[in-house]
């Protein structure tokens, strides 16, 4: 049974309050965790893109962090976050916090402690239409690269790159 306190809310005004740092444990994802990370990836990605909703699969996550170093983010034992890194591109390639957990400053600890694990400057991607997300790394200190971004000429979605 998980105490009240530590059971997901609604997002709402109310609830955009961070947790205390003590009680958001980062660490290295395992097996365990992938099944928890494959319905965040899935939640977080259908509520930024709506209209999207039936091209996202529970696979998918799988994929989008083959060869990724994973940590994820656990709130009374329950993984809420996580954020996949590749070491050799100094990059954070994943960051998904799930939609009932989101504005409590979970992402930004993720973020934080991707970017202390790349050890110096950081590069990461985001969909260009992500306005959200793209404000949240924006806030984080994360400065957009003009011209850095891809996919669109390739009909594929348009990125852009971002760096700290």
């Amino acid at each position: 049974m998980i105490p009240d306190a530590a059971r997901p809310r609604p997002a709402a005004a109310a609830d955009a309050r961070p947790h205390p740092a003590g009680r958001v444990v980062l660490r290295p994802a395992t097996r365990r965790d992938g099944a928890r990370c494959a319905g965040i990836f899935l939640r977080a990605r259908q509520a930024a893109f709506p209209c999207s909703r039936p091209s996202f699969e529970l696979d998918d996550y799988q994929r989008a962090v083959e060869d990724d170093e994973v940590w994820v983010a656990r709130i009374g034992g329950m993984a809420v976050g996580f954020v996949s890194l590749h070491r050799p591109e100094r990059q954070i390639r994943n960051l998904f916090v799930d939609p009932r957990w989101q504005h409590r400053g979970i992402g930004s600890r993720l973020l934080d402690a991707a970017r202390s694990l790349l050890d110096g400057p950081a590069l990461l991607c985001c969909q260009r239409g992500n306005r959200a997300a793209r404000s949240f790394y924006e806030r984080n200190g994360w400065t957009l690269v003009p011209g850095a971004g891809f996919g669109a000429e390739l009909g594929m979605v348009d990125t852009v790159m971002y760096r700290k």
